[in-house]
């Protein structure tokens, strides 16, 4: 009998298009001959969720997620499938919840000593001027969302003016906004799956331009480069997959993760952003990086499933 899993995808985050484009890519390459997939689609205004509670309740063995953004990755749907008890691919509730608040990730890393981007967290209440930012963070400043990903909001700042005009733009977006010191360098990323690294990847944005929503979501090979794997020193692959480890486990991560960093030109490393369900779609890192440490995305799935089956406490649905 094959196991169904139950492929959640939509919802109500602004990155409701790239949750599509994960979930067809991997319905493209999930083995079904073992599984029986059944796409379970949340409008964008969760005016369905009721239907999709009742399908994951009475036909799903195992759930996988593939939200990205808030009412998702963020942890609610974990936390929806441990009230129903069930079995589902990717971090607990508590742990995808802290993945997702950039501020108190990078508090939590912090305390273990591993090396964040310096910030300064903003809300409505607690807006420091241009200048004040600029003493405590440098020049050249980043400006992005707490709780969105795949770059959504992000904005660089150089200038009063674009400094004004992001702060309104960004509090549309979020509540709580992350202001970081633009840190020169390459970027690097790490793919985890079940405690283990794959060889990490670069990402080579057009000159002039960091790695903006646009970006991650464009199919145009000629605007975007990805080295996969990275062209890193033996050295420089063993440091970043220990932090990448060490980053995944300080905040329990489970099944699969992407942890992102930057390296300066000075040879400093520094944790950028963690991904608890990070893109599966066919420009992704994650599963390139995966292919090219020998792991096909079929089999990269039969992984993160089995993975699933291994917990006590779903033996007794599997």
């Amino acid at each position: 009998m094959k196991l169904r899993i139950g492929l959640i995808y939509g919802g109500e985050s602004p990155e409701h298009d790239v949750s599509i484009s994960s979930h067809n890519n991997l319905l493209s390459h999930i083995n079904k001959e073992r599984y029986e997939p059944i796409s379970i689609y949340v409008d964008r205004e969760g005016a369905n969720w009721p239907k999709v509670i009742a399908t994951l309740k009475d036909h799903i063995d195992v759930a996988f997620p593939l939200f990205h953004g808030p009412k998702g990755e963020d942890g609610a749907i974990a936390a929806l499938c441990e009230l129903l008890n069930i079995p589902y691919v990717g971090f607990s509730s508590k742990s995808a919840a802290l993945a997702m608040d950039k501020e108190w990730t990078k508090r939590w890393l912090a305390a273990k000593g591993l090396p964040v981007v310096p910030s300064v967290t903003l809300d409505r209440q607690n807006i420091p001027t241009f200048d004040a930012a600029r003493r405590r963070l440098g020049s050249s400043l980043f400006i992005k969302p707490a709780h969105l990903g795949s770059s959504w909001g992000v904005r660089h700042i150089h200038t009063e003016t674009e400094w004004t005009k992001a702060l309104d733009e960004v509090f549309e977006l979020d509540q709580k906004l992350i202001v970081e010191r633009a840190i020169n360098g390459r970027e690097i990323e790490c793919a985890i799956l079940n405690d283990e690294v794959a060889l990490p990847g670069e990402i080579i944005p057009p000159k002039g331009r960091f790695y903006d929503h646009a970006l991650k979501c464009t199919d145009e090979e000629v605007l975007m480069r990805y080295a996969v794997p990275a062209q890193l020193t033996v050295e420089q692959v063993s440091t970043v997959q220990r932090l990448a480890l060490a980053t995944h486990r300080a905040i329990e991560g489970r099944g699969l993760s992407r942890i992102d960093f930057f390296l300066t030109h000075e040879g400093e490393w520094f944790i950028n952003e963690i991904n608890p369900l990070p893109g599966l779609t066919k420009t992704s890192l994650y599963p390139k990086m995966w292919a090219a440490s020998g792991l096909p995305f079929s089999e990269l799935i039969d992984e993160l499933i089995k993975k699933v089956g291994q917990a006590p406490s779903f033996q007794h649905v599997l």
